[in-house]
């Protein structure tokens, strides 16, 4: 039981890793343009806002799909590593620098 509950923390942490990286990733044309006007960096944001709110839903649906596939006997419950890798992705995708 302790093993899985800790793969739960390891799932958490894992989306929360793959969030931020793509989302850091994804902004680096959005912070070469930083002296351009407003509307040229809006035009460059949208696409990466859009993708991290898509995020909250696709990330958690492949950790979740992935650890049936191919760990079904020892992976963690299904809703469990659900709401593990939402909450990870959540934490991953903060903008505001805290």
């Amino acid at each position: 039981m302790l093993g899985k509950s800790l793969a739960l923390v390891g799932i958490a942490v894992l989306a929360a890793g793959i969030a931020f990286v793509m989302n850091w990733l994804a902004l680096i044309p959005w912070r070469r343009v930083k002296d351009q006007h407003w509307t040229e960096r809006a035009r460059l944001f949208h696409p990466v806002r859009m993708a991290a709110a898509a995020n909250i839903w696709v990330i958690p649906v492949v950790l979740t799909f992935a650890g049936l596939l191919f760990w079904p006997e020892t992976s963690p419950p299904w809703v469990g590593v659900a709401i593990a890798s939402a909450l990870g992705v959540l934490a991953g995708n903060r903008s505001d620098g805290s």
